[in-house]
């Protein structure tokens, strides 16, 4: 995890700094891989998900359906690529780069902040929550979504589990 702060031009949004917010957290992610399973068996196995992105090595996240794998390559601006077709999988590139960004702060910062950088609002899962969250176009080698959310430290607007497929 990378820390650093955040600029923005003054006077757009002179209440978030470094000095009263302290730093924010960066997860940068590119070029994940998906696989979608078809084997009902397998899918049995790995608790009804049917598409599991890793990041080499590691688990980043899993879906149930196409919609939701949907939601999230909106939300994270990334661009399926089939590579190919195995026996029980077919192999994807999820193409691109995006960011998850944890600010500290208070959620009508957030609010602020989605509003004046005209960010989409969203809801996303942090630290086993449903909270909400902002996201738009970054300027990650041209490609790719910030998606910005309140740390689990500071008091956040949080979802019951229902509403995640709003």
């Amino acid at each position: 995890m990378i820390k650093m702060a955040i600029t923005l031009e003054p006077p757009k949004f002179r209440r978030w700094t470094p000095q009263r917010h302290g730093m924010i957290n960066v997860q940068r992610f590119c070029d994940l891989s998906m696989v979608k399973l078809h084997d009902p068996k397998d899918i049995e196995e790995h608790s009804g998900y049917h598409h599991l992105i890793t990041d080499g090595a590691s688990a980043h996240t899993a879906f149930r359906t196409d919609q939701g794998l949907e939601r999230f390559l909106e939300r994270t601006g990334l661009r399926k690529k089939f590579l190919e077709k195995l026996e029980k999988v077919d192999s994807y590139v999820l193409e691109g780069c995006y960011e998850r960004i944890s600010l500290a702060g208070a959620a009508d910062d957030l609010d602020e902040l989605g509003r004046l950088l005209d960010l989409k609002e969203t809801k996303i899962i942090d630290n086993g929550r449903i909270t909400k969250a902002f996201y738009g176009r970054g300027s990650i080698d041209n490609s790719g979504n910030k998606i910005f959310y309140l740390n689990p430290n500071y008091p956040r607007k949080e979802y019951p589990w229902e509403a995640w497929h709003e």
